[in-house]
This record gives structure tokens, sequence and C-alpha cells, in this order.
């Protein structure tokens, strides 16, 4: 009797913590993904919103650990939705400006607003293992639930459909998990919220962009597409930010002042297809326009004439890589290098890779009469990334700053200018010769290169440009906030965790130092994906899914004392990997989580306060996240930052010699 006792209750601590992990993980990503699709600033924002979803967790975990699981599964429903439908009309609230940074105060609401669920979500472990007392099997099941709910919305329901609706669909899936388990109440509550979700998806996306009429919007793995129109001019939005307006704003700037030294065969770099207007009016042109979303294609299919226009449907950064032509010019249309997805492509390493396979290149920036010093460093960053790779770089300042970078001398005059127009027959529309004269005279010259300071290049390994962009809305909004460079107190964090060991360690302590690496590896491997790969938007969801199953697995079947030395490892693993693969970022993301999984089972075996240790895994995670975004990638960089968990987790090793149980 005792026995079947015994099995009823694996199976129902099991099948608990499988649907109370497929909830809170669904709840996680979808409204990540709605946090993504509104506000900019994607790198800190996603650092900071795991911060302070663990961090509640974490504190859900201890203050919620008496309360019983069903109330908990009763208030989720409502505290998830509450959330996720509150966003919206916060930003509308705000006075939000489609493309603009919203201020600062709408980004700390927008991750305020997570803690109720967060709490709720952090109280099921902790409630379940007081509950049914194993602790590991809760874990590792709440983990395989994270890791199915993963699989759902990575395959069926975020690549085809926007945050309300996948939102009904993953509440419709908990409303089956509770019948199942006999909770009736939760079951019909979660039904009453999940079926008003289908019809408020889009006339709530509509009210956003009012006055812009809402044309289209379309889900991809790079963003949500929204296309609006107003007054005949339709623009082109991905996530929160602004890409293109049709008719196009003047692109004749960034097209033509690159060819009146001559070359017919362009590299065409993003930009919706804007500059194919001005392109194809250049006689004997060819162009090659790279582009690796589908959904902007499209748009651009609709407004422009792409007949005689090569098309390649991959990443930028991976068809420079690959290709064997050459180029007479490569031009980067793309948005301003302030998030990681951007600034891979106005670094050193990728002009270095252009120079391989083109003579010049082409990009603008914003400018302006006047240089902020901030505003310096953006475009000192890209002129000295630029100038690495190309020997001559010349500039045309104005409101569109546009730099060129060639491997030798040109001119850019006026006159070579006008004679470019004379023999393509062309006539400008708006950038007439005059103008490229007003630019260039004595006076805007030497205001543009008192401009240029001496700063960082902007790499791979340590993009600084998307920092200074963060430093100045920052400053623009709180100017006040303090934002000290190369302050030893940014480094506070590493050294408070590499004292540690020397003390007594205690399981909790331990696992606070593991999960604080641990977090900050994983961040560092999606900001790592991002900057290579360019598309976490689809993605985030399965990567971090495949983390919380491996931590289930870890922490059933490998709870090993050793498995914190393995883990050490990994940071040195990705210094040595240049670039990895798909199939290597897939391959990091579960050995992080086995081996962290696998390290909390250990530790769960020394202490008999569950409570304690969560909450310690969580608040290390949670002042990791904190810490990635904001403070330690942008000082350190990427390897910096690798040297430095491999540092940690090295000493939370040797604090295990040391544990005081």
């Amino acid at each position: 009797m005792g026995s079947a006792n015994t099995v009823e209750n694996r199976y129902q601590a099991f099948g608990l913590s499988f649907a109370a992990g497929f909830a809170s993980f669904s709840a996680q990503i979808i409204y990540l993904r709605e946090v993504l699709s509104l506000l900019p600033q994607n790198e800190v924002i996603i650092s900071f919103y795991f911060a302070i979803y663990l961090l509640a967790s974490g504190a859900g975990a201890y203050i919620l650990r008496r309360v019983n699981y069903r109330k908990l599964f009763l208030w989720f429903t409502p505290f998830f939705l509450i959330s996720l439908l509150s966003l919206r009309p916060i930003l509308k609230w705000s006075i939000y400006v489609p493309g603009q940074l919203p201020p600062l105060k709408v980004y700390i609401i927008a991750l305020l607003i997570l803690i109720p669920f967060s709490l709720v979500s952090g109280g099921f472990f902790s409630s379940l293992s007081d509950e049914f007392r194993k602790p590991a099997l809760v874990y590792g099941a709440d983990a395989i639930g994270s890791f199915t709910a993963a699989l759902f919305l990575y395959l069926f329901f975020l690549p085809r459909f926007p945050s309300y609706i996948s939102a009904s669909f993953a509440t419709a899936i908990f409303l089956l998990l509770m019948l199942l388990f006999k909770l009736r109440t939760q079951a019909i509550l979660a039904l009453l919220l999940a079926v008003p979700l289908l019809f408020l998806e889009r006339p709530s996306w509509s009210r956003l962009f009012s006055p812009l009429k809402l044309v289209e919007e379309k889900e991809s793995p790079y963003g949500k597409i929204t296309l609006t129109e107003y007054n005949g001019v339709y623009t082109i939005w991905e996530n929160g930010e602004k890409l293109y307006d049709f008719p196009p704003t003047p692109a004749e700037k960034l097209s033509y002042l690159p060819l009146i030294n001559g070359g017919k065969k362009v590299l065409l770099i993003g930009g919706g297809g804007r500059c194919l207007k001005y392109l194809k009016k250049v006689k004997g042109i060819e162009v090659t326009y790279v582009e690796p979303n589908p959904a902007l294609t499209e748009v651009a299919r609709r407004f422009f004439n792409m007949k005689g226009v090569k098309i390649a449907l991959t990443d930028g950064r991976e068809f420079v890589r690959k290709t064997r032509e050459k180029f007479d010019l490569a031009i980067i249309d793309l948005p301003p290098p302030t998030s990681s997805s951007a600034t891979r492509f106005y670094t050193v390493e990728f002009f270095s890779s252009l120079k391989r396979i083109s003579l010049r290149v082409a990009l603008s920036l914003a400018s302006g009469n006047y240089y902020s010093d901030v505003d310096s460093k953006i475009i000192s960053s890209v002129y000295y990334s630029v100038k690495r790779a190309f020997p001559v770089v010349k500039a045309a300042p104005g409101n569109q700053l546009v730099l060129i970078g060639s491997s030798k001398d040109f001119n850019l005059s006026p006159e070579s200018y006008e004679n470019f127009l004379k023999i393509n027959s062309i006539t400008p529309e708006i950038y007439f010769p005059i103008q490229l004269s007003f630019e260039t005279n004595e006076l805007e010259m030497e205001k543009f290169h008192s401009a240029i300071v001496k700063t960082e290049p902007n790499t791979d390994g340590k993009p600084v440009s998307y920092v200074f962009s963060l430093v100045k809305w920052i400053r623009h909004y709180s100017p006040g906030f303090p934002m000290v460079r190369k302050n030893f107190l940014w480094l506070l964090p590493l050294a408070f965790f590499l004292i540690l060991p020397f003390f007594k360690s205690t399981p909790s302590l331990s696992m606070g130092m593991i999960s604080f690496s641990a977090f900050a590896y994983e961040l560092l491997l999606l900001l790592l994906f991002q900057y290579q790969r360019g598309y976490f938007y689809l993605q985030v969801s399965l990567l971090a899914g495949l983390v919380m199953f491996a931590l289930g697995l870890g922490s059933i079947f490998f709870k090993k004392k050793y498995s914190i030395i393995i883990l050490a490892l990994l940071p040195i693993l990705i210094i040595l990997v240049q670039k990895p693969s798909l199939a290597i970022f897939y391959t990091l993301f579960f050995l992080l989580g086995f081996l962290e999984g696998g390290s909390f089972g250990f530790l769960s075996g020394k202490t008999k306060n569950f409570s304690s240790l969560y909450f310690s895994d969580l608040l290390g995670s949670s002042i990791s996240g904190f810490s990635i975004g904001l403070v330690l990638v942008p000082f350190l960089g990427f390897r910096g930052c690798l040297i430095g968990i491999f540092l940690i987790l090295v000493s939370a090793a040797f604090g295990f010699k040391k544990m005081k149980t």
C-alpha cells in the first residue's frame, strides 16, 4: 500500500510540477516577446527582464512556500493576463510615439508589472516541494514542462501568432492540464480569460499606432512586422523600431555619392529596397540586394520595381563571409547601431570582411548641425571602425551623415557629383550638387573633424556603439543618472563572488555563485547568438526552453560534485570557438543547463531548506541579469565577461571543499 501511495505521490508531484513549468515558462516567454515587440534597446531589456522575473520568483519561492499550490494555480492565470493586457495601455498613457524611445519610467513600469505573476511562479516550486518532499523531482518536472512549452511556442504559436493569441492557446493547454488533475475551478477561470484574448489582438495593436492606419501585421523570425499608412505614406516597423517609409525618405545621397568615382556592381545590405529607386537610375547598374527577412522583401516588392535585381534571402554577414563575388561598392542601409542586431554591421570585423569583396563601402548615420559628446562617440566609433579596414575615409556631413571608405583615394566634390548626374541623365529629387558644396565647405568639415574624438572602435568582441546610444537615451530622460565608465565599482559583483569561497561555504551560498555565473553565461550566449545570427526573437523560446529541459535532466540524473568543474570549462570553450554554428549554440545551451541542474541536484542533498536553496539560485541569476547587459558586457566585452565567469566557477568549486552543511 505504501508503495502504491509513493508511486501516486511521484505521479502527482511530476504532473503538477510539469503543469506549473509549462504555465510559467509560456507566460514568461510570451510576455518577453510582447516587451521585445514594443520596446527598443532589446539587449538591456532582456537582461533586466530576466533579472526582475527571477528575483521576484525567488522571493515568491520564499514568501509563498506555505501557500497551498491549488491557490497558486488559481491566481496565476489572472495575474499573467492582467500584466500582458496592461502593457500596451501603459505605452499609450506615456504618450507613446511609435519609432521613438519611450521614457525610462515606461521600461521600469513594464518590468515591474511582472512581479505578481513572477511571485506566484516562484511559489509553485516551494509549495510543491513542501507538499511532496521531492525537490529534485519537482525541479526536473518543472524544467521538462518548460521545455515542452518552448517546443509548442517555437513550432506552432510564435512563428504564426501574435502575443495575445499565443497566450490564449497556451492558457487553453494549461486548462486541459488543470482538468487532468481535477482542478476544475482553475480550469473554468482559465477558459473565461483565454477566449476574449482571441478578439483583442488586432484592435489593441491598431489603437497603439493610431492615428496611423494599421494596414497589416505579421510575425517573422526577426521581429513583429507592422505596416501602417498615413496620408499616402506607408511605414514599416520591426518591433518597436521604425525601419523605412514608402515612398522612401530621400536616399539619393547614400545611393549616388559613393558612385561618383565610377562603379556599376553594387551590394545593397538592408534598406527595404529604398535605395533601389535611385540606384536603378544609374546606367548599367547591377544590384545584389541582401535581406534575410522574407516579410520585408514582400513589402519592398509592393513599392519598388525589383526587375533585374538579384535578391539574396540571407543574413548580410553570412552573405559577405561566403560569397566569392566582387563588388565596386557595398551600401549598408540599416538602422543605426543602437542594438547588437544592428551594430554587428558596423564593426571592424565586418568592414574587414567587406574589404575582401568590395572596393568601397558607404553608410549613413544620424547627424545634424550640433554634435553632442555622445553623438561624437557614436560617430567616432563607427568612423574608426571603417578606417581600420579602408585606409581612406571621407564624409559628407549634414542631417544625414554619409561615410565612404575606400581602398584608394577618391574625389568627393560637387563638380564630380554634377558630372555623375549628367553622365547618367539623372535629375535629382532633393539632393543637388549645391547641397554637397554646403555640406563639404571648410567650416562644416572642420566641425565634423573636431567631432571625431579618440575612442574605441566598434568590434565584435566589444560592441561600444550601442552602449553610447544607450547612454544618450538615459541622459535624455534622466540627466542625473550616473553612467561612469571604467570605474572599479562595476567590478564589485565579480569581486564579491571571488572572495566568498575563502569563508565558510554553505549550499545556498555555493548555489548563488553557480547560478550567477551560469545565468551570466546564458545571457552572453543569447547576446552572441543575436550578434552573430541576428534573430533571437524567434529562437529565444527554444534556447531558453532547452536550458530548462537540460536543468531538469541534470537535477535528476547528474547529481555529481564534479558537475561544477565541467561547468567552469564552458566559458573557455566559447572563447576557443570563435564563430559557433547553430548546432554548437544548441549544444552549449544544453550543456549549460544540464551541468547547472546537476549542481542544484547535488546541493539539494546537502540541505533541508529547499526554499532557501531555490531562492539563492534565483537571487544569483537576478544579480547576474542586472549586471551583464548594462554593466559587464559594455565595460569588459564578451571575452572579459567569460573570463570572469570562469574565475567565479573555479572559486565555487574550491568552496565545495569547505562546504558547511
